[in-house]
């Protein structure tokens, strides 16, 4: 049979059409069909710590589709590919495969365990593997990120304001059931209730403490300025003798904002040479882990570690953009558990960026985790956390000048007024349950009768004072104390609350020496033209005080009342001392930028105590005369300028939480015949104090004063140079200088205090494992004395005091300065600074001695 050709063709024709058509229609239908999403977001924890993990590598299996979790250890994760599960890894983790379901969305958790030899070579013996920077493409890496990080940082656009969220959270670490079984706590049982299992694996942690804070937040970067207001401020507030304020500057320095492209970051009062410092090469170890495409860029993994593991150095890794910025996109960073470091068990920052547009970076988010324990085997401790999210970027929109000026900080009359619907729109990042049970379990806890018992405890033994409802009695650290003139010493007093009133505060106190056998008393009021109390800050207020008291010339010892119990015992004899009438009126005024001034009046009448006495040359017969008292009618302006700087407020006294550049000037006018005045002079008094910081050698404290007398007056009105009688080491006194040994009408003096902060000891075997630290002190002090003012010269001035062996009291400086100094050793159980001090001059001065052991509390991390 004949097959005809056109059949064929028309057959051969319908099957390629056909085979066409099913071609098209599958090329279609197959993508269609496989529209449906997977859908996978999640959380990747540490399985023994249960903290999360920042920078995971989650893929789907078999595709090279992928992300990585920001430094919450959050990932989101989609395709449109068939898959099965996904593969998640971490450097020094094991991978993990987990099955997933195609087609849908779902939530999932992933613990990954720690690989049994993580960081051997690197970090446990860093001497097995051969390192150099020459030709390491990890340095030659990291060289352009730090040639770059002046154009990445935050502070690089001429101008930008966002909101910036700050949430703070302390709670008890490691809760033990004999802890929530105690009979003492059967009242607030309810609050282990609120326990978060889920930071920490195999630990309990109980928030106690929570401040929330949400600011306007500007960035100028010429000249280099910024400025929070805040908006809105939630916190817990325990007790009305805590100030709050102080509180926060107290946390917000020692959590302190962190930017990676800082040379130095502070943590808890120490610097730590930043991965991306100009140094860092010769610090660090960097090494490239991989590279990898995220969200259509290119980022390089680095991870770098101490080249001396006791060094205040971080280790961790980063993300950095393979493009023209070589950019920090993400960083996660801890230490090493071999430095210096107190209290803190363990410590991680975390933070993240985001590309804005070709070349511009903003950061976005700030984290800081750590973990207090008192000692090394201490199981309970305290957790504490500080995350800022920064939103709602606005880049270049300028503000003006003056806008910059003043302190860094405002804050808003109503911030903390915000009402919980504000919160709620306004808050960035929802409260965790756990967090949001803290506000509702203290309430409940302050209505019980016991809490208030504990707090007026502990307000007696924090601050002194025993609250009384309108009044307070105290300071109890003054009920008693001891002197060579007064023998034992007792006190009482006390003063207003602001239950008796904000704006008005009276206050007064008696004592009396069982030696002496004299009452002393005192009395003042204040009042505030501000809505707080006198010692809110900035102040402004109006006060009188009169007291009749004594006063060791030349003590003058910050944060302690003269009469404190701690001060009775003192070296050598300390049997000279002044009684004081006194008058002091005045007005005060600081400014929201810090500075200050003070106009005040003084009127004093000086009658001498212990060996002390007022003699006159007596031309006639060559003797002497007594005079019975000495009495200044005095007027003063001080001018006080401490840019930035915060304290915290402990009833009159204000302890500083940071050192900045601090100036002082200080101008008096004596004058005579006006309210008995006997003297006309003028004195002009200035100080300057700042820090600098030498990371990683530690830092330096750097104190340089000076003064000046215009006018002849007895010795009493003098520049009484402060002297140092107690074991208890003070900075800006001398410590091995008696009480009235010197005095000048003109002077310089020069004080260095240096901390090297374990920089050395941290080298040697057996002092790294005491943990102690290292420093030094150098006071040098030139002055002297004019004719007109030194009895040797004119008969016509008080003498200066003879002890009864007829062996002079007071001396003047020559051309030979009085010069001490010291080697510390800080940091003995934690709290404890002990000084070998050395005298260098004016040794053969009677009741002195070349060297000494001096002590103080002092806490740092």
């Amino acid at each position: 049979m004949v097959t005809m050709p056109g059949k064929t063709l028309f057959k051969s024709y319908h099957l390629l059409k056909w085979s066409l058509i099913t071609a098209f229609l599958l090329a279609f239908t197959i993508p269609l069909l496989s529209q449906t999403k997977t859908v996978v977001r999640g959380k990747v924890m540490d399985s023994a710590t249960r903290m999360p993990i920042p920078f995971a590598t989650i893929l789907f299996d078999g595709w090279n589709t992928g992300t990585v979790t920001d430094t919450t250890g959050n990932f989101y994760l989609q395709t449109n590919m068939p898959v099965a599960r996904i593969q998640v890894s971490c450097v020094g983790y094991r991978t993990v495969f987990k099955k997933i379901e195609a087609d849908r969305s779902q939530s999932i958790t992933v613990y990954l365990g720690l690989k049994s030899n993580v960081f051997k070579e690197v970090v446990i013996k860093p001497k097995k593997y051969h390192y150099r920077n020459k030709g390491n493409p990890a340095v030659e890496l990291m060289q352009k990120v730090i040639a770059h990080k002046v154009k990445n940082r935050s502070g690089n656009f001429n101008f930008m304001q966002c909101k910036k969220y700050t949430k703070i959270v302390f709670g008890i670490s490691n809760v033990t059931d004999k802890m929530e079984a105690r009979k003492s706590l059967k009242k607030v049982k309810f609050l282990f209730n609120n326990i978060d299992t889920t930071i920490m694996v195999g630990q309990k942690i109980l928030p106690l403490y929570i401040n929330e804070i949400l600011s306007d937040y500007y960035i100028r970067s010429s000249p280099a300025a910024t400025k929070e207001i805040m908006i809105a401020n939630k916190k817990i507030r325990y007790a009305d003798f805590i100030d709050d304020i102080g509180l926060m500057h107290f946390i917000n320095y020692m959590y302190q904002d962190i930017d990676i492209y800082d040379e130095n970051i502070t943590l808890f009062t120490n610097k730590f040479m930043s991965p991306v410092a100009v140094l860092a090469p010769s610090f660090y170890h960097f090494f490239i882990i991989d590279t990898m495409q995220l969200n259509g860029l290119k980022f390089a993994r680095v991870e770098f570690v101490p080249r001396n593991s006791k060094d205040l150095l971080f280790q961790g890794n980063m993300y950095i953009a393979l493009d023209s910025t070589y950019a920090v996109e993400k960083v996660d960073m801890t230490v090493g558990k071999q430095i210096n470091l107190n209290w803190v068990k363990n410590l991680r920052v975390a933070e993240d960026f985001q590309k804005i547009n070709d070349s511009l970076w903003i950061l976005t988010t700030d984290n800081i985790y750590a973990d207090f324990k008192i000692g090394k085997n201490a199981n309970t401790g305290i957790f504490g956390q500080k995350s800022v999210v920064y939103k709602k970027p606005d880049i270049n929109r300028a503000m003006p000048s003056k806008f910059y000026s003043g302190d860094k900080l405002l804050f808003k009359e109503d911030s903390i007024t915000r009402d919980k619907a504000f919160w709620l729109h306004n808050r960035p990042v929802d409260l965790t349950v756990t967090e949001s049970n803290i506000y509702k379990d203290i309430d409940s806890v302050k209505r019980i009768s016991a809490y208030k018992r504990d707090m007026a405890i502990a307000g007696l033994l924090g601050i002194g004072y025993l609250e009384l409802g309108s009044v307070e009695l105290g300071s109890m650290y003054s009920l008693y104390s001891y002197n060579g003139v007064e023998g034992n010493r007792f006190r009482i007093g006390g003063e207003t609350t602001d239950a008796f009133s904000k704006k008005i505060l009276l206050s007064g106190y008696g004592a009396y020496g069982l030696m002496d056998r004299t009452y002393k008393y005192g009395g003042g009021a204040n009042y505030s033209f501000t809505n707080y109390n006198v010692y809110h800050f900035p102040d402004k207020t109006l006060s009188f005080n009169y007291s009749f008291d004594t006063h060791f010339p030349g003590e003058d010892l910050p944060y302690f009342q003269p009469d404190n119990l701690l001060l009775s015992v003192k070296r050598g004899p300390d049997n000279k001392i002044f009684y004081e009438r006194t008058v002091n009126t005045g007005f005060l005024d600081e400014f929201p930028n810090h500075f200050s001034f003070d106009i005040y009046y003084v009127n004093s009448i000086i009658t001498p105590g212990g060996v002390l006495d007022f003699l006159q040359y007596n031309i006639s017969d060559n003797g002497t005369t007594n005079v019975s008292y000495l009495q200044k009618s005095e007027f003063n302006l001080l001018l006080r300028y401490a840019q930035n700087e915060k304290t915290y407020q402990k009833k009159s006294v204000r302890v500083p939480i940071t050192t900045y550049p601090t100036f002082e000037l200080n101008y008096s006018q004596g004058i005579r015949d006006f309210v008995g005045g006997q003297y006309t002079y003028e004195k002009i008094y200035g100080s300057f104090l700042t820090r600098l910081s030498l990371a990683p050698l530690g830092f330096t404290d750097i104190f340089l004063e000076g003064g000046k007398l215009f006018g002849t007056v007895p010795y009493p009105l003098l520049f009484i140079h402060r002297a140092n009688q107690t074991y208890i080491y003070d900075e800006n006194s001398y410590n091995l200088m008696n009480f009235l040994e010197f005095t000048s009408d003109r002077y310089i003096a020069l004080n260095i205090d240096h901390s090297f902060y374990g920089f050395f000891f941290n080298r040697i075997p057996l002092l790294r494992r005491l943990n102690w630290r290292e420093g030094f002190s150098f006071k040098i002090l030139y002055g002297g004395i004019s004719s007109s003012n030194n009895p040797s010269d004119n008969h016509n001035t008080i003498l200066f005091p003879f002890y009864s062996t007829g062996i002079p009291v007071t001396y003047t400086l020559s051309n030979i300065p009085y010069i001490e100094g010291s080697i510390a050793i800080m940091n003995i159980f934690k709290i404890i600074r002990i000084d070998i001090v050395r005298r260098f001059t004016y040794l053969n001065n009677p009741y002195v001695s070349a060297w000494g052991l001096r002590a103080k509390f002092k806490i740092d991390f």
